[in-house]
């Protein structure tokens, strides 16, 4: 074999080469956030959003705000996550769910729509009724404004949200993205920039910087009945409380 050209071995030299498309676009995706800082946010819209479940209507004073963040903190991720599946099956606004799983994320639409437990789907062990309340629901399921998407990074996340049309982007396990303070940080800058409500579930995060005085809105779980009750408790900025009970269906993934 002829012996590779000098020019080819000259370090100081870099050829042309291939990359992955996954590379590319994170790289576009840099591109598009350093541009995305630069903008001017978005003002938060004084105007609520409702969301459909009346209890976190009641406690937010009429609902979600677009260009806001706001965080549903539950020590029992069951219950902050039955609160995100009910917004997503009842808000009358375009939503986007991001979830670690698209089928997970499937399953527990499907499970809350028809009220039959989300173990039950996965292991197919459905009864007669079950499969009648799972037909009977597939089709408003189904014709409602809902995008899923499982994303892995933040970068994902603001390409999908920049890419598809929403009002609304729920975010299921906000930790899976990282430290939560940073996270929650590039939460708000998404919502400015994009002019959208995110409402996340996640752990208490405990005392919030300054900063998120203006673009955070925080709603707490108090549990109590192991899982199947709960007071959410909304302190509002002049210290007072605002607190509705709620029952969780954990089994479905609904609260009411």
């Amino acid at each position: 074999m002829d012996p590779m050209p000098e020019e080819l071995t000259d370090r100081s030299w870099r050829p042309e080469r291939a990359v992955r498309i996954t590379d590319a676009l994170e790289l576009l995706l840099d591109d598009l956030e350093l541009r995305l800082a630069d903008e001017d946010p978005l003002p938060p819209d004084p105007l609520p959003l409702g969301t459909g479940v009346a209890a976190l209507d009641r406690v937010l004073a009429g609902g979600i705000h677009l260009g806001t963040v706001t965080l549903l903190e539950a020590d029992l991720a069951a219950q902050s996550d039955a609160l995100l599946y009910s917004v997503a099956r009842r808000i009358d606004h375009p939503v986007l769910i991001d979830t670690p799983s698209l089928l997970v994320a499937a399953r527990w639409m499907m499970a809350g729509s028809a009220a039959v437990p989300a173990v039950a789907v996965k292991t197919a062990h459905l009864s007669s009724n079950d499969w009648r309340a799972i037909v009977d629901n597939i089709p408003d399921l189904a014709d409602r404004d809902l995008l899923v998407s499982a994303t892995d990074s933040l970068l994902g996340l603001a390409h999908v949200v920049a890419t598809h049309d929403a009002d609304v982007v729920l975010v299921q396990d906000l930790g899976r993205f990282g430290p939560p303070l940073p996270t929650l940080a590039a939460l708000v800058r998404l919502a400015a920039h994009e002019g959208v409500a995110i409402v996340a579930a996640t752990t208490p995060l405990g005392e919030l910087p300054h900063w998120t005085s203006d673009r955070v809105e925080r709603v707490l779980f108090l549990d109590h009945c192991l899982g199947s009750k709960a007071t959410l408790l909304h302190p509002d900025p002049l210290e007072m409380l605002s607190t509705v009970e709620i029952d969780v269906e954990c089994l479905t993934g609904t609260v009411a």
